[in-house]
């Protein structure tokens, strides 16, 4: 199933989308400049993703440590969650995006998976199907719809998306324990996403 909106909410999306998302990328932009890792508080034995950041998470930079909210307002962060794993995929998207629609099934079934191979799967929404910063209400309904047990965050003011120099999603990024970038697809899918997070897993010493 796919969360869908109205036609005219559409052509709302539309007129705002450009605006909203050059100002969630200026906001993500300048959070990450100022040292968003130092931000962020850190589990035990966790290391703050190093820097330079940069504005594009290609292979060898880092993703910044981001705060994110759980869908019942919880609170943690990117930092903690790719501390569990060997390896993590975020994937950042929206709910009126419909590639990011189409790829909650098959995160779902790569998180269930890999469930016991020090891999995490994790999906980061950042706006609703109105294309309204996502909340709380939004998390647990994207979760119901597709019956998700992978977790799900939420990240309002789009610092996640703010990583890149592109307002294109799904955004998904593979990061290493220490918040290293392995792979980034912006705009796309990852096709066998299992496959995939396990050979970015092997392909570490």
């Amino acid at each position: 199933m796919i969360i869908q909106s109205t036609a005219s909410s559409r052509r709302r999306k539309a007129m705002i989308y450009e605006t909203f998302f050059a100002m969630l990328v200026a906001l993500g932009a300048a959070g990450c400049g100022e040292g968003e890792s130092g931000d962020v508080e850190l589990p035990p034995g966790c290391l703050a993703a190093a820097e330079p950041f940069g504005s594009d998470p290609a292979k060898g930079e880092s993703f910044p440590d981001i705060e994110l909210t759980a869908c019942d307002g919880s609170v943690t962060s990117t930092a903690a969650l790719r501390c569990q794993s060997k390896v993590t995929l975020f994937a950042v998207g929206a709910g009126w995006c419909g590639p990011c629609n189409e790829e909650a099934p098959d995160l779902e079934k790569a998180y269930q998976e890999l469930l016991d191979e020090d891999i995490g799967v994790v999906q980061v929404m950042v706006q609703d199907v109105m294309a309204n910063p996502a909340t709380t209400l939004f998390c647990q309904k994207w979760v119901d719809t597709f019956d998700l047990t992978m977790p799900v965050y939420i990240d309002p003011a789009g610092k996640t998306l703010g990583t890149t120099d592109t307002m294109l999603m799904p955004l998904n990024v593979i990061v290493d324990r220490n918040g290293r970038a392995l792979r980034t697809v912006i705009g796309g899918k990852l096709g066998d996403v299992t496959a995939t997070l396990r050979a970015e897993a092997g392909s570490i010493q």
